[in-house]
């Protein structure tokens, strides 16, 4: 798996990660994290896509 998919707004945003991003946001969303906190978590600059 490359990708996360997160639906930003109305259009959807694709994210791409490495390997050590992809384990930490698959582990935050096992953990009952919302999609878009994991996407904060791992792409800092998240917010500013918005």
């Amino acid at each position: 798996m490359d990708k996360i998919k997160v639906k930003v707004s109305r259009e959807p945003l694709t994210l791409s990660m490495g390997e050590f991003e992809m384990m930490k946001a698959a582990g935050m969303l096992r953990q009952g994290s919302s999609p878009e906190d994991a996407a904060r978590a791992v792409y800092p600059a998240y917010d500013e896509l918005v």
